[in-house]
């Protein structure tokens, strides 16, 4: 942010928006010295009106310039969004607009989109940003702005006021979009679905056997109605290959391929591999299955792990998993890791020569996925985790305490978590070697200012992994009744 060197700014909010404002400021480069934040004591900064400006803003004021926040914003909803919108937290004015209703529902009370833009606050000559749900992008990452997935009608509304262009970015940008840094409220979210995620497709692991169908294969997952941000993906068989399909009635037989992915607001996780309890029960031909993919499929997500931290950046993520899986057998093809929130893909800033450094506050997803096109089939893991100074994590017990099993691994000593399942039945022991590399140092760990006496060493940020248990070798698990046998 330019700002004249003589220049001293005030920025008023209200209570909820203080902490955020402040952050949001400061990350803009603004020198200290040359702005200040005041609270005028209201809850929600939105509603502030003139009159409350001019009463509790006391004077001689030190500053060039007051920044104050703009008025409510309008929500648009058609006829069965609009009574439901009051669930929807944040202050904005709700405005009926029954051309987003379903075909053949009521339109009757139709209004001119153009005139109700106006009573928002719309004006001619503005600089309009509209944000959908992404951006587009040239090959080596240029974002035009020009390009729209937004209704056309909206556009040649909004055409009407100034000129429009894609703003996405403010929300989806890799380095410093809306969504792409969390408070830890919502990585706490986050790792509460990443938790029920890994629970399902672990149930599903260790109950799924040849002769069931997929139908009931999923039925082990155990869903408690979650939000979900993908559709299930789960197939066996020939459909297998392509990854996304939904269960059917097809009947898991021994020897197949299979892959299973469940994503709830906020997490992913997904695993693939052959239903076959030892090499021997492969196919003939692709028995060297574990050496040939798996084993280098491994070790490459091991050094995805052991290269990630905070400040790391995106293009040396990127080669640490392509210098071991770069031959064209592996089929790589998409990125090898994305940002997560509650959709499960924002955007990548892993890919060949990137500089975009990982921050503090963002959510990520391994997602590294051999696509050989054979009868090898693929191998993949993807999971959730987040990257945070460690007193991101203080106002929440349940998160610090993960992180301390986190660091407690990684310096190598043995950690064993005992509990139950999540129904409260079957009784399990984590080994914290984490399954990836089979070692307890396979994530890099670390922590800065919150109490936590660490290492030397250490860098500046820690690796928290959100399923913690998932992904930890399942070495105690007495299963043996119900065990399927996955490879």
């Amino acid at each position: 942010m330019d700002q004249d060197a003589a220049e001293k700014l005030l920025f008023l909010t209200g209570r909820l928006a203080e902490a955020r404002l402040k952050s949001t400021v400061r990350d803009a480069g603004l020198q200290p010295e040359s702005y200040a934040v005041s609270n005028l004591g209201i809850k929600v900064a939105a509603l502030m009106t003139e009159a409350i400006v001019r009463n509790r803003l006391k004077g001689p004021l030190e500053a060039d310039r007051v920044i104050v926040p703009g008025r409510a914003p309008t929500l648009l909803a058609g006829n069965e969004g609009f009574p439901y919108a009051e669930m929807a937290i944040g202050s904005f004015d709700r405005v009926l607009w029954q051309p987003l209703s379903l075909m053949g529902q009521p339109r009757g009370k139709y209004r001119d989109l153009a005139s109700i833009l106006r009573e928002s606050g719309m004006k001619k000559d503005m600089r309009i940003g509209l944000a959908g749900w992404k951006g587009f992008e040239t090959d080596d990452g240029v974002f035009d702005p020009q390009w729209f997935e937004t209704p056309h009608y909206l556009v040649e509304a909004l055409n009407g006021f100034g000129t429009v262009t894609n703003a996405a970015l403010l929300f989806m940008h890799p380095t410093d979009g809306l969504r792409v840094i969390n408070e830890v409220e919502q990585l706490a979210r986050f790792e509460y679905a990443a938790t029920l995620a890994s629970n399902a497709v672990r149930r599903l692991i260790l109950g799924a056997k040849p002769g069931m169908s997929e139908y009931a294969a999923c039925r082990n997952m155990a869903f408690d109605g979650f939000p979900q941000s993908v559709h299930v993906n789960m197939s066996s068989g020939p459909r297998a290959k392509y990854g996304l399909p939904s269960p059917s009635m097809r009947v898991i037989e021994k020897g197949d391929p299979i892959v299973i992915g469940v994503g709830l607001m906020g997490a992913l996780n997904c695993r693939a591999g052959f239903v076959v309890a030892e090499a021997s029960e492969l196919p003939k031909n692709i028995r060297d299955y574990v050496d040939k993919l798996v084993a280098p499929y491994f070790a490459a997500a091991a050094a995805w792990y052991e290269t990630i931290g905070i400040g790391v950046e995106g293009g040396v993520l990127y080669e640490a998993v392509m210098s071991r899986l770069g031959d064209p057998f592996f089929g790589i093809f998409l990125n090898p890791g994305h940002l997560l929130h509650l959709d499960e893909w924002i955007a990548s800033p892993v890919s060949a020569g990137s500089t975009v450094p990982l921050r503090s506050g963002a959510a990520m997803q391994v997602d590294i996925i051999p696509a050989t096109g054979t009868e090898w089939g693929t191998s993949n893991i993807e999971d959730g985790l987040a990257f945070v100074k460690i007193s991101h994590g203080s106002r929440h017990p349940t998160t610090q305490r993960g992180i301390e099993g986190c660091l407690t691994a990684a310096r190598g000593r043995p950690l064993f978590v005992e509990g139950r399942t999540e129904d409260g039945d079957t009784p399990f022991v984590l080994e914290a070697h984490l399954l990836l590399a089979g070692t307890a140092t396979a994530a890099v760990c670390a922590a800065s200012d919150l109490g936590i006496s660490l290492p030397d060493g250490f860098p500046d940020g820690i690796v928290v992994q959100f399923d913690f248990g998932f992904d930890f070798q399942l070495s105690h698990l007495d299963n043996s009744s119900s065990s399927s046998g996955l490879t």
